[in-house]
């Protein structure tokens, strides 16, 4: 018991220690990065949620939050090693409850109709790319409120991201992926 006690790291030591299996992590697996739509980023408890882990996971990117006024979405980018993206990617599209009448249901619900519930499109918050780069576009993560579209699609061009923006506002979860939207339209007539 001692000797266990002798050898526990202190508060500095485990910080360090998860500092170099993050960066170990990204040297490792390469820069994964991850690129969400958010309805709604307003509430603070989802803010603050989205910011900790991202510093936590030692993650890098923006979270760019749309005035509601604006009626635009939010967005998120993250950059950083595969176990990390794949933790935050977690938390965005499961952990977070981005609709409070679902979170007020999910007592009366079984597991099998949340699951339903989890996978329809009245979800809040999607996945809209995956991918990986060669470097990291970013220092650390920062949040940013957007008054308007423009602001947004200025923020990620001063790192030469602004195609992120515009798969963001080009997002349709209904369409399937790699589906050509004029070839549908055609279909549709």
């Amino acid at each position: 018991m001692e000797r266990n006690e002798a050898n526990k790291l202190t508060s500095d030591q485990k910080e360090d220690k998860m500092k170099r299996k993050h960066k170990r992590d990204l040297e490792n697996g390469g820069c994964k990065v991850a690129l969400f739509k958010v309805a709604n980023l307003t509430k603070g408890a989802h803010k603050f949620k989205v910011k900790m882990n991202a510093e936590q996971l030692h993650l890098t990117g923006y979270a760019l939050i749309a005035d509601s006024k604006a009626g635009i979405s939010s967005l998120v980018l993250v950059e950083g090693g595969p176990r990390s993206i794949l933790k935050y990617k977690r938390l965005l599209l499961r952990r977070i409850q981005w609709d409070d009448s679902v979170a007020s249901k999910a007592e009366e619900e079984t597991e099998e109709q949340m699951e339903q519930i989890k996978q329809s499109m009245d979800r809040k918050c999607f996945l809209v790319w995956e991918g990986e780069l060669k470097k990291q576009q970013f220092d650390k993560f920062r949040l940013q409120e957007l008054r308007n579209e423009n602001e947004g699609r200025r923020i990620l061009s001063e790192k030469g991201c602004e195609h992120y923006w515009n798969m963001v506002m080009t997002f349709n979860p209904l369409r399937g992926e790699g589906e050509d939207p004029d070839a549908l339209e055609e279909v549709l007539k």
